[in-house]
């Protein structure tokens, strides 16, 4: 079995003593991408899927996330990776 979920960007903030994530992940198969968000340790919330193979609003979501003082823990896609899409 493959594993068809990529996780492209995985965040998270602990400003103001707040414990929270935010991320990005895309299914290889369908093309699929959702967000995921929430405090972490309790149950996330998570987006529609959307089928587009144009990922720059995703991009431009963790431009913002980084903004808001997140710091990225994981993922492939990286500072680097996003940076374009500000």
């Amino acid at each position: 079995m493959s594993n068809r979920l990529d996780l492209l960007f995985l965040a998270h903030c602990t400003k103001d003593n707040s414990d929270k994530v935010w991320g990005v992940v895309r299914d290889k198969e369908t093309a699929d991408n959702w967000t995921f968000h929430g405090r972490r340790g309790s149950k996330l919330v998570v987006s529609e899927p959307k089928q587009t193979n144009v990922l720059v609003p995703y991009a431009k979501l963790c431009n913002e996330k980084l903004a808001k003082g997140y710091k990225r823990v994981a993922g492939t896609w990286h500072e680097s990776t996003i940076a374009p899409y500000k």
